[in-house]
């Protein structure tokens, strides 16, 4: 070529149209354009294997656009049958997970888990339709993937409100359900700033089984984050507009990780029809859809590699590199899905840590590196660089194609003044890595020093400064009188009052909590007076004077909450300390609740007052009786304890039992709490001869089971007793009067009895005896409804309202029938006591054998419990036997009680008991006379004149071993028939702890002062007796 003649040299490169699909109304879809779709269509329109689940308000699953993409459970039947073993009972199409007990949109499927995940809201199916609609069938519109599968997995409903709601355990079973039947990508546009330790796990069990999981970031502008975006294991998406800005509604943060189309995206609705819709819900299904175009592109790929294609190849938008509102950028389909994959990739990813950091203090950068090429990798470097400098580096010895290694750093900030600090880590390239732009990571983080801020000095309301605090400061408050309402939203902050008795912050000028805590953790409140919250709450929780609401770590310490609502309440909160507060004259004076259990695990110690009492707050607590000084209790995670002869006034729960056993909560009164007396997520706890009036609810059992509810008064409360989400439960021999809403109410509640209460005067406006609500298989008989507005009410439910003939069914007062004839049908000639004919309940529930007079429970008494102190004792040692025994019937009686061992009489007692009370009996067992071996213990009371009903009076519970002296366990953990140096390291592990430590250890309290009698202590004595019983053996 002669010099001069060339205009311009280059290669004649082949050039591709883009794939158009021949869907009328794609374009509407202006996010398809926007992402590059077209081109990533050219190499793949997506793969049949690859399923997305939509977790949501369902699908709709004949919509001509989508049904073609439904994914179709092959190995299932339409038969009734659970064909594949999974556990869903003709799960053709997916699985509906609703069955919530809120009021639902006329017309919503709300109250049952059933196989038709169908979508009555249209959410879900316009997130389903963004994904995978049908592309190329001449219809409406198509999915960023056009043949990819949707798996229909409903959590969601349209409330009466017509907004969608989501609860926890649907969506936590929906999650685990596509995991189990073989969702790769799972789509969450929904979320809630609650971390639940629920919806976490499920979503761990997600990532470890290799499935992306993707969220949307949330709608509100706000930098709280949402979750499960918020969690590492989730891609937290934002939203874009056409013009690739930022819509004014996205939450921001440093856990965003991808930004997509998220404003008037046009898609699939229910009932055939399309809209448009904004919002991070629509982002969401959009990174879902590009995650199945690329595994659909690399089969073989995990989940990682996915996650991180799509980061790395998305378009930077915003601040140069990742930014808190696009995070590494807006999705690019175009470059994920047509880029090859490179033989050497490094790349890093994360550092979703906090922007501030604390001057002088360690801090901890978090990161992920990741090998995108497919070649495995040696000695990779990787270094922690600030502000250009290199401060540390690691080496990552084997790097495998596809693997993702945590990478962590700690900073020494001390030697650092405050400021701005770019921290960058950087994946050192392999020599014949090509794209390099991903090895590092860079992000802006300013190190500052803890201000403290004063009030009135500074700053002339409490607000502006806590507005003005970032973490770490201090807001330092002067003695005076404030009237306003504090907001605490950031983490580490400190609010200090000069005096506690001086700094008076007063919230009577609007409805509201004085004092709020409202997601932040690590915050510290101390030496404050707070009083005159709201009286009208518009919440669940309510007006407080200190809230803590959604966050952790939190201390309150010195305060005193006066003439509030609720005085210091805890919600939804964890770990949080209370120490030295006293919390008077509020209408609740102390409350705790929250979703999940963890929500009650807090460090609160008797040094806080409720009223003019204590407040006893027990974890992890084992043979303990409550102080008779409580006024407020909480039991958490304890067995064997007994409360009883308290008075419980004015909390949120009067006591609360959560993740218990073996409590016994006996003769106290509880009245005018929000719950008298609530057990939750427990097994065996009896709540006998107690007073419990004038509360919201007076007895709740909730997610419990094998609980005994026995001859307590149940009077003018809302609702008097409430079984939820429980089974195996009884209720016998209760007084159930005046209550406001409903005598007793079952929800959820299967497999419990009701029996021998008095349900009587439930008279007010719209109140109900019993209500029943999903529930099933409950036995109802031996009652007495006498003056009742409306005697039961039942919806979606089956329950037994008798007990069999002869023993018959319950008292209606209003019954008109006959008792002329008997026997099982009622034609046999003579009276019986029973109705000839049924007693017609309602349309739907008939007593079949009603009975003539309320049930003779006039004379009546029960052996309750029997609890053995051992249950290894010494022949010829002895042991303590408990019983515990009530008069259920009207007179004061006179009986005797008698123990037995495998029917050996060991002793008696005589006895007199006043109507309706319970009394606990010692026995002492000395086993003298016992040979060696196992034994059951039996307890019986006397049966007294005029008793009809005695199955109650004799109670079997629990065994106990006769051994060699010193014979304590064996490589088992029982009795092995000698006595050596394992029984006395037993002995000497416990040795100083005494009954009421949770170190003590009936078993290794073998003698005391009198030869042979347990003290209550693990003392000298008995290592002693131990160890001279070495090398004896059963003979």
């Amino acid at each position: 070529m002669s010099e001069g003649l060339a205009k311009y040299v280059e290669p004649n490169l082949r050039m591709h149209v883009t794939a158009t699909p021949n869907d009328i109304e794609w374009r509407e879809n202006w996010g398809l354009d926007k992402i590059g779709a077209p081109f990533a269509w050219n190499e793949t329109t997506g793969s049949r294997s690859v399923v997305i689940a939509i977790i949501d308000t369902g699908v709709d699953l004949d919509h001509p656009d989508l049904s073609d993409n439904i994914w179709i459970n092959v190995d299932e039947d339409l038969d009734g049958e659970d064909n594949d073993g999974n556990g869903f009972v003709d799960d053709i199409c997916g699985w509906d997970f609703v069955d919530t007990y809120e009021d639902v949109w006329p017309g919503e499927d709300g109250t049952e888990r059933d196989n038709d995940p169908m979508d009555f809201h249209g959410h879900g199916t316009h997130c389903a339709g963004i994904a995978a609609a049908v592309g190329n069938n001449t219809l409406g519109v198509c999915g960023v993937t056009w043949n990819c599968r949707i798996m229909a997995v409903r959590a969601g409903y349209k409330g009466d409100d017509e907004g969608g709601h989501l609860e926890l355990d649907d969506a936590a079973g929906a999650i685990v359900y596509a995991v189990d039947n073989g969702a790769q990508i799972i789509s969450c546009s929904w979320g809630t700033h609650y971390p639940s330790q629920m919806i976490h796990e499920a979503v761990r069990y997600a990532y470890e089984a290799g499935v992306l999981v993707v969220a949307a970031a949330g709608n509100e502008n706000s930098d709280m984050k949402l979750y499960p975006a918020g969690w590492d294991e989730v891609m937290a998406v934002s939203a874009t507009n056409k013009y690739d800005d930022r819509p004014f509604f996205p939450n921001f943060g440093n856990w965003i990780e991808i930004a997509a189309p998220g404003e008037l995206i046009y898609s699939t609705v229910f009932n055939d029809s399309y809209a448009f819709m904004d919002g991070t819900s629509m982002s969401t299904p959009f990174v879902a859809g590009v995650a199945a175009l690329v595994w659909s592109r690399f089969p073989d790929w995990n989940r990682d590699q996915i996650r991180g294609r799509l980061l790395f190849t998305s378009h930077d938008l915003g601040e140069l590199g990742f930014d808190p509102y696009f995070g590494h950028g807006r999705l690019d389909a175009r470059n994920a899905v047509t880029w090859p994959q490179e033989a050497h990739d490094l790349a890093v990813f994360g550092m979703y840590s906090d922007p501030t950091i604390p001057e002088g203090q360690p801090f901890r950068i978090d990161a992920s590196l990741i090998n995108m090429g497919s070649s495995d990798e040696q000695n990779v470097i990787v270094q922690f660089i600030v502000n250009n400098s290199i401060i540390k580096s690691k080496v990552v010895n084997q790097l495998m194609s596809g693997q993702l290694q945590p990478i962590s750093f700690l900073w020494d900030t001390s030697g650092f003044d405050e400021g701005y600090y770019n921290l960058t880590l950087y994946a050192v390239p392999d020599e014949h890595e090509n794209r390099t732009e991903d090895n590092s990571l860079s992000k802006q983080f300013f190190v500052r020093s803890p201000r403290i801020l004063r009030v009135p000095q500074d700053f002339v309301t409490i607000q502006d400064a806590v507005d003005e605090a970032l973490e770490g400061d201090i807001v330092k408050v002067a003695s005076g009188r404030y009237h306003e309402q504090v907001f605490i939203y950031r983490n580490y902050v400190k609010l200090i009052g000069e005096d506690t008795s001086t700094t008076i912050v007063s919230g009577e000028l609007e409805p509201g909590d004085v004092i709020a805590v409202w997601g932040a953790d690590h915050v510290e409140i101390c030496n404050f007076t707070v009083t005159r919250s709201s009286r009208s709450p518009t919440r669940e929780q309510p007006f407080s004077g200190i809230l803590v609401f959604l966050s952790q770590n939190v201390n309150i310490v010195n305060v005193s909450a006066i003439s509030n609502k609720a005085g210091i309440f805890l919600y939804a909160s964890h770990n949080v300390t209370l120490k030295g507060n006293r919390m008077l004259g509020n209408k609740f004076d102390f409350g705790v609740d929250g979703i999940e259990l963890q929500n009650f695990i807090h460090k609160i110690d008797d040094s806080n007052i409720v009223g003019e009492k204590r407040l006893y707050y027990l974890k992890n607590r084992r043979n303990n009786i409550v102080p008779s000084s409580a006024g407020c209790v909480v039991l958490f995670n304890c067995s064997n304890i007994e409360a009883e002869n308290l008075d419980l006034t004015h909390n949120y729960f009067g006591l609360c039992s959560v993740s218990s056993d073996n409590v016994t909560i006996s003769n106290l009164t509880s009245s005018l709490n929000h719950i008298g007396v609530h057990v939750r997520d427990c097994v065996s706890v009896t709540v006998r001869s107690n007073n419990i009036t004038e509360n919201y609810v007076g007895v709740k059992i909730q997610e419990s089971s094998q609980c005994k509810v026995e001859s307590n008064i149940l009077s003018g409360n809302d609702i008097s007793l409430w079984l939820s989400s429980s089974y195996d439960n009884l209720a016998v021999s209760n007084e159930i009067s005046r209550a406001s809403l409903k005598g007793t109410s079952l929800t959820n509640a299967h497999s419990n009895i009701l029996t021998q209460n008095e349900f009587t005067n439930n008279t007010y406006q719209k109140c109900v005896a019993l209500h029943l609500e999903s529930s099933g298989s409950n036995r109802i008989y031996h009652n007495s409804f006498i003056n009742n507005r409306e005697n039961v009410f039942s919806v979606n439910s089956e329950s037994i309202f008798d007990n069999g003939y002869p023993n018959g069914g319950n008292y209606w007062k209003d019954y008109n029938g006959t008792d002329i004839y008997s026997g099982p049908c009622q034609n046999e000639n003579g009276s019986d006591l029973v109705g000839d004919a049924p007693f017609t309940v309602i349309e739907s529930i008939q007593d079949r054998y009603p009975i003539m007079s309320p049930y003779p429970c006039i004379h009546a008494v029960a052996t309750g419990e029997v609890r053995l102190y051992k249950t290894v004792v010494g022949e010829g040692l002895a042991t303590k036997i408990q019983v515990e025994v009530a008069n259920m019937g009207h007179f004061t009686e006179n009986f005797t009680v008698t123990v037995y061992a495998n029917a050996s009489r060991i002793s008696e007692q005589s006895m007199s008991l006043s109507s309706r009370t319970s009394e606990s009996l010692i026995f002492i067992w000395n086993t003298t006379d016992f040979l060696k071996g196992n034994y059951t213990i039996e307890a019986a009371t006397s049966v007294i004149i005029g008793e009809a009903y005695t199955s109650d009076n004799n109670f079997t519970d629990g065994w106990t071993i006769i051994s060699i002296v010193g014979d304590i366990t064996g490589p088992e953990g029982y009795p092995d028939g000698r006595c050596e140096m394992r029984d006395v390291g037993l002995v000497a592990r416990h040795f100083g702890c005494s009954i009421g430590n949770i170190c003590y250890e009936p078993n290794c309290d073998l003698t005391g002062p009198t030869p042979g009698v347990p003290d209550g202590f693990n003392g000298m004595r008995d290592i002693g007796l131990v160890a001279k019983q070495i090398g004896k053996t059963l003979e």
